[in-house]
């Protein structure tokens, strides 16, 4: 998957008493304004992606977060 110009790369956002769980994102380069946001998330894979942003934004921010594999 390629996505050029999106406001965000992703955003996914649970709640303390349901957290997103499971997610499974492979082989992506995405050019964002925004980079990747988690929060309340358990069990979160991002593999073989590339998160182009602009200088000086964070490419992965997260709060809350168990489980995550980032390669």
């Amino acid at each position: 998957v390629v996505c050029n110009g999106a406001r965000q790369a992703m955003l996914f956002k649970g709640l303390p008493e349901m957290p997103v769980k499971g997610i499974d994102v492979k082989d992506c380069t995405i050019t964002a304004d925004k980079g990747i946001e988690l929060s309340w998330c358990e069990d979160i894979s991002i593999t073989g992606t590339s998160i182009v942003c602009p200088e000086g934004v964070q490419t992965l921010t997260t709060h809350n977060v168990n489980n995550l594999n980032n390669q």
